[in-house]
């Protein structure tokens, strides 16, 4: 996967304001904050995230993760 592509699928997932959340990666849709990386019956996420749910960490060399602790 290349980085637009992850970049594509993360921005498809906070392409709307009502599928934005902070405070956790992702919350289902009663607010019920979801561990990372296990994102079943996710509706709502922050950019980390989104990041996560696109695969980024899949695709990307692990010391990126350092970067994305800063967000």
């Amino acid at each position: 996967m290349t980085p637009l592509e992850i970049l594509t699928r993360a921005r498809a997932l906070i392409s709307e304001p009502g599928r934005w959340t902070k405070g956790a990666s992702a919350t289902t849709a009663d607010g019920t904050p979801l561990n990372c990386g296990d994102y079943d019956g996710a509706a709502c996420w922050c950019a980390r995230g989104a990041l996560e749910a696109a695969g980024f960490y899949r695709a990307v060399i692990p010391t990126s993760r350092i970067a994305l602790r800063m967000l």
